[in-house]
């Protein structure tokens, strides 16, 4: 924190920029209702054919990959790439990915595996920091594991923030 007090003069100056945030946050607001009441009409106009759109593309996409995967062997003989007139149609196999069995949690996985010594080793341990016992104990004032705990790299900081709101007039 500073140690000379601001004049007044700049803490008026600072008070008056707290006003012109909330009414420029105001404006602001105001201007995007106003876009948005004059877009509602021209949305509602134009969102039903967008939507049916959007499901033709989905289901003709799901429709032509299916395709494409099913007779890879036969459409990819050549190389990945088929052009058309206005297309690139690329083909590639997937690196393999690790999947869970049908009717298998990640949960019942990981216990099973847990349970064959040969394949504990699959499950993954994840270390962490333990924030807030760190924080009890940096607070406590106990000097040695303060001293302790700083030679280990972790202290405490703590800052202090500055935030306008409007009254609600």
């Amino acid at each position: 924190m500073n140690d000379i007090a601001p004049s007044p003069q700049s803490v008026a100056a600072w008070k008056a920029r707290a006003d012109k945030i909330i009414s420029m946050n105001a404006a602001m607001g105001l201007a995007q209702a106003e876009l948005e009441a004059k877009l509602k009409p021209i949305r509602e106009a134009h969102e039903p054919e967008i939507e049916k759109l959007k499901a033709e593309l989905k289901k003709l996409t799901a429709e032509f990959e299916a395709f494409g995967i099913e007779n890879a062997d036969v459409l990819f003989a050549d190389g990945s790439e088929i052009r058309t007139k206005i297309a690139v149609i690329t083909g590639k196999v997937n690196p393999p990915s690790v999947e869970m069995g049908e009717g298998w949690t990640e949960a019942e996985v990981i216990e099973k595996l847990e349970g064959h010594k040969h394949t504990r080793g699959f499950v993954a341990v994840k270390k962490s920091l333990d924030k807030a016992a760190l924080k009890k104990a940096l607070s406590s004032g106990t000097v040695m594991i303060c001293d302790l705990l700083l030679q280990c790299g972790v202290g405490l900081r703590q800052g202090f923030s500055v935030k306008v709101t409007g009254k609600g007039d």
